[in-house]
């Protein structure tokens, strides 16, 4: 079953033939626990990275697990840290962290196609470019550019900043 729940080919890409979703656990830093999802398949596989506030589910990542699974190919998904069922605290996590942990990611996987959205674009582009033997393509879907450069100005009076969906958390000082 796809995680949405559908048939598809397997990893050998043969029609009924499904490989399991395979609960994925990374350890990127000591005392980290990223929590992922990974179904085998042919190399290079793809791994998705989601926006600030989301999770790794939804109708992004199922279409490339879809899509991956028919045509026999790895996918992997995980939660960034303090997204999730990741460790972390929301709101805690510097951006540096995040390319540390899609690169632990990626070191664990091997060359992979990075498909990423919003942050996880951004947080993508970085990883391809500090590590590009990892990084087998890249696809960005609306890339958070500049994201970074502005975090500063969108922080409140009370340290909060507010998603673009209207969720507002708390800045820890040392993300800034």
């Amino acid at each position: 079953m796809t995680p949405g729940g559908r048939d598809c080919p397997g990893a050998d890409g043969a029609a009924g033939h499904l490989a399991p979703l395979q609960r994925a656990e990374f350890a990127p830093a000591p005392g980290q626990r990223l929590a992922g999802d990974h179904r085998p398949g042919a190399a290079p596989g793809y791994l998705f990275l989601h926006g600030l506030g989301s999770v790794r589910t939804g109708e992004k990542s199922e279409s490339l697990f879809a899509h991956a699974a028919a045509n026999g190919r790895a996918c992997t998904r995980v939660d960034f840290r303090g997204h999730g069922e990741s460790t972390g605290d929301f709101g805690e996590v510097t951006f540096s962290e995040l390319i540390a942990d899609a690169l632990a990611v990626l070191g664990h996987l091997g060359p992979t196609v990075v498909v990423g959205s919003s942050l996880g674009a951004l947080v993508g582009a970085f990883a391809a470019a500090a590590r590009p033997d990892l990084v087998a393509g890249l696809a960005l879907l609306a890339p958070a550019l500049g994201f970074v450069s502005r975090l500063e100005q969108r922080v409140d009076a009370d340290g909060r900043i507010t998603t673009t969906d209207g969720r507002g958390f708390l800045l820890a000082p040392r993300v800034l």
